[in-house]
């Protein structure tokens, strides 16, 4: 018995010490102009913004804006949610311009 639960037991130690994957690590590559990935970007975006990394959340919100022709719910929060985010980085300026668009 002891045989065959050794190998099991060194493939668990070996497993546990493999990082788990972080939200901010996925990396979001849709590029279709479609509601699906503005979403998808959008809420990148926040993801990031809540876990400090202003700078990625900035590209992604660019990525997210760029792909959408019509200002609706969605679009007017995620223009929101980017202002919070250049709040939180300091960019005052930037937060009072999206936060009028």
């Amino acid at each position: 018995m002891n045989f065959f639960r050794k190998p099991i037991y060194n493939i668990l130690i070996c497993l546990s010490y493999l990082p788990a994957l972080s939200f901010s690590q996925v990396i979001v590559t849709c590029t279709e102009n479609t509601e699906q990935c503005f979403k998808e970007h959008a809420e990148h975006a926040e993801q990031l913004t809540r876990q400090g990394q202003y700078q990625q959340a900035e590209v992604e919100y660019d990525i997210a804006l760029s792909l959408v022709e019509i200002l609706n719910e969605d679009v007017a929060e995620t223009w929101a949610n980017r202002s919070v985010n250049y709040r939180r980085s300091g960019e005052l300026e930037q937060a009072e311009i999206s936060i009028n668009k």
